[in-house]
């Protein structure tokens, strides 16, 4: 592993902003046989609006995509640190959400037009919960939804052993800390994703207790072979065992569709028993790995 991988990623700083679709309910408003300091209610103002959900799940597959070529970042929630071969990739999606949301005609505009409608239609529908007071005029409500991204770096500012060699010295090492816990997280969210696609094949294999072959989506067999896509460009770490079991589990997918599944129940037991053995391998070389003890030094201690 290098001194610093993350000389190999990007870090990118994505907010997704958007307006609250919920507002509490006091309970003076709610006749009910209980103790009403253990309640705690909401009523939804927009979220069962058609544009409103447009809008949310085209936001939430932004998320997941810069999500999934990603590697947990030291500099925190919100930050996100892209392998080098997938930054344009990631930066892409952010420009195509921002022009599917915002640009004339996009999903904002599409629910601008209906939110007068839509705010009439949730205050009959909430009858005498329903509040005028809840909902931002249609200048606040557009106003709230937005996307930004920057690109940030991740070290010790040269400038420091200028002005101070000790404190330069003392984040230099703090800064090591960082990135030696950051390398632990990402190993242990790879190989977490990598258990959960691994535990849904063999589950959704695995005949049901009268032995019939169970139901499943295309998106199973999919949902792997994405993941081993990216995975080899996320272990920025180099963790050898998740690059070998990534190339096994490729192998034992290779040529298999979603239709052979199905259809073949020798196809299935193979593909079933062998990801099994992957995910056992998985367990006992990386997911249960002793953990890295940190301590501070004295001269972190002492600083």
């Amino acid at each position: 592993m290098s001194a610093n991988f993350f000389d190999r990623t990007v870090v990118m700083k994505l907010t997704l902003n958007r307006p609250g679709s919920s507002r509490k309910v006091k309970t003076s408003q709610i006749e009910v046989d209980a103790d009403k300091s253990m309640l705690a209610v909401t009523k939804k103002l927009m979220k069962w609006s058609p544009e409103f959900k447009a809008l949310n799940s085209r936001m939430n597959e932004l998320g997941e995509t810069i999500r999934s070529l990603s590697v947990p970042s030291p500099l925190g929630k919100g930050h996100y640190a892209s392998p080098i071969e997938r930054v344009r990739v990631a930066d892409e999606a952010v420009q195509s959400t921002r022009a599917a949301i915002f640009e004339p005609g996009g999903l904002l505009d599409v629910m601008m037009e209906a939110y007068p409608e839509r705010v009439r239609e949730s205050q009959e529908k909430l009858k005498d919960l329903g509040n005028p007071a809840d909902y931002p005029t249609p200048e606040r409500f557009r106003a709230a939804w937005g996307i930004s991204s920057s690109y940030e770096s991740f070290g010790t500012p040269a400038k420091l052993e200028e002005i101070d060699p000790a404190i330069y010295q003392r984040e230099v090492g703090q800064a090591k800390l960082r990135i030696e816990q950051a390398a632990d997280k990402i190993i242990d969210v790879l190989s977490l994703e990598f258990k959960g696609v691994l535990d849904a094949m063999v589950e959704r294999l695995t005949p049901d207790s009268d032995g019939k072959p169970k139901t499943f989506r295309n998106t199973l067999v999919s949902n792997m072979t994405d993941f081993l896509s990216n995975i080899k460009v996320r272990n920025i770490v180099d963790r050898e065992e998740l690059n070998k079991l990534s190339e096994d589990a490729t192998r034992i997918l290779e040529g298999v569709t979603p239709e052979q599944l199905r259809q073949s129940r020798d196809v299935r037991t193979y593909v079933r028993e062998s990801m099994a053995k992957v995910t056992a391998e998985l367990e006992t070389a990386v997911i249960n790995r002793p953990r890295r003890v940190f301590t501070p030094s004295e001269d972190e201690e002492a600083a």
